[in-house]
């Protein structure tokens, strides 16, 4: 049912006159227009609802303008007409009683016109608000917010013309924070993905000369993002990622003219998620590691526990697989190093016998691996059996157990990279230490000096720590030819090869 809701306010009488009466004008909407000293009337001319619902104070409802109103809506144009008695709105608690009658006349499903035209105070606000709680509480549909834009003397002719304003944007407005607030606050881009479908498509409907081509693309990578952050997929979330890039140069203008509450979120949103994209998500490095580390990060700060403690438990196998040299995408593969895990984990609660495979002893952290296999694996349970099991643990105990993943997880990475550095003959060279405070290029030579002694000659070298990027060129270029390989390391990137001469 379309209802139109509307005020009938209590003009000001001339100096001469008993009671004002509103002037008569030629409201004009698109290529519609109505003559009338009655706003509201127009509202039932120009849009045709099935109802028209007057909320009037006491005051108003005594002035002849509301039996005019009346008499005209149910005699001339054949519409319910239903008045809501109402206060002036001068206490908070009467604002409040205003906006339960507005929410008393809206039935779940109604399409609503919202003219706001002869609204006192704060009212026009008040029921802006309400128009938004009935959106979401009862399935409403805001139609149009309309305001007949009447001004004294605006106009020479005998009856002026008057604009009617759309003011429906304003309450879409709305709808595009809330989209925004919910991809911000927990990855989901669903109702945003609908706004930008939206406005990608309105447009062509319209019969516009210059039509977006990329908003919909754009919102559907956006969506793919979301949808695959859930399902804790770090390949596909890299993949959608990449889409969604490339596609923000081609995008943003349309963005600016066709969805312009969201263009100025445009660059932020991406700059969120590109560090989530992996150039070889299918190869096994210490990187792709950190990537997906980040990821489980990112899930415990949007409230995403499940997904972090899952990723969480595919990490340890991935580590397990890198350390070994085994792809880590083999499902058979990766079956078996679940199920050393899971023998080892077990040995530790086992003082009979041991069950891990011969080779677990020679792990880095073999001990502290198992423990945390333990620990991810049971975690991992409590979330997937759904608190079907005997004394499951509290949702407290869950939440605080996930909290402490990323920082065990990294302590492992990091002593799984030691380890393989130092079984290699590595030699580390933290830049920081060679130049103490503050890097100087008058003593670079000194530098160079430092780096080249503790490189020696033939070795692996891995330089890593903070440092100015000329400073890193110079090493680079110093040790050309007197490293075998070169490589440079760090939390964000992991160890990337700068060179590499070994003939084998």
């Amino acid at each position: 049912m379309i209802k139109a809701l509307s005020f009938l306010g209590l003009p000001t009488p001339d100096k001469n006159e008993k009671e004002g009466r509103y002037s008569v004008s030629e409201y004009i909407f698109n290529d519609k227009f109505y003559r009338t000293e009655l706003f509201p009337e127009a509202v039932v001319s120009i849009f045709n609802p099935d109802s028209l619902i007057i909320f009037v104070t006491p005051q108003a409802k005594k002035h002849s303008h509301y039996s005019e109103l009346k008499s005209r809506v149910e005699d001339n144009h054949h519409v319910l007409f239903q008045p809501v008695d109402i206060s002036e709105g001068k206490s908070e608690a009467e604002l409040w009683e205003f906006f339960d009658k507005v929410t008393d006349v809206v039935n779940p499903g109604d399409e609503v016109i919202l003219d706001i035209t002869h609204a006192m105070r704060s009212i026009p606000l008040m029921a802006f608000i309400a128009m938004a709680y009935l959106r979401v509480a009862k399935d409403a549909k805001l139609k149009k917010i309309v305001y007949g834009a009447f001004v004294r003397g605006q106009n020479t002719n005998d009856v002026p013309k008057v604009p009617v304003f759309d003011l429906t944007p304003l309450e879409q407005l709305l709808e595009w924070l809330a989209a925004v607030d919910a991809l911000k606050r927990r990855d989901d881009a669903g109702h945003l993905a609908e706004l930008l479908t939206r406005a990608h498509a309105m447009p062509y409907k319209e019969g516009h000369s210059e039509t977006p081509e990329y908003i919909r693309n754009t919102a559907n990578a956006l969506n793919n993002i979301c949808q695959s952050l859930h399902l804790a997929r770090p390949a596909d979330t890299s993949s959608y990622v990449k889409t969604f890039l490339d596609y923000l140069p081609k995008v943003q203008q349309e963005m600016g003219r066709w969805a312009k509450p969201f263009n100025m979120l445009l660059e932020e949103v991406a700059e969120q998620y590109r560090p989530f994209y992996i150039a070889e998500p299918q190869k096994i490095n210490q990187y792709n590691l950190n990537v997906q580390l980040r990821l489980i990060e990112r899930f415990l700060d949007k409230g995403l526990v499940t997904q972090a403690i899952t990723l969480s438990r595919e990490w340890m196998v991935s580590l397990l697989a890198m350390h070994l040299d085994i792809q880590w995408f083999n499902k058979k593969r990766r079956l078996e190093l679940e199920n050393a895990l899971g023998a080892a984990a077990m040995s530790t609660r086992s003082k009979d016998k041991d069950l891990s495979p011969y080779w677990w002893d020679e792990l880095p952290m073999a001990r502290k691996l198992a423990d945390h296999w333990n620990f991810v694996t049971e975690l991992r349970n409590d979330v997937a059996h759904c608190g079907m099991r005997e004394n499951p643990a509290g949702i407290a105990s869950i939440n605080n157990r996930a909290c402490d993943l990323p920082n065990l997880l990294h302590k492992l990475l990091e002593g799984f990279t030691n380890f393989k550095e130092q079984s290699r003959d590595t030699i580390m060279i933290d830049l920081k230490e060679i130049y103490g405070e503050i890097a100087k290029l008058d003593k670079t030579t000194d530098y160079i000096s430092r780096v080249l002694d503790r490189a020696g000659e033939g070795k692996e070298v891995v330089i890593t720590g903070q440092g100015p990027v000329w400073l890193y060129l110079k090493v680079a270029h110093a040790l050309h030819g007197k490293a075998k390989r070169l490589f440079y390391n760090s939390l964000a990137t992991g160890l990337v090869t700068v060179f590499d001469h070994d003939p084998n």
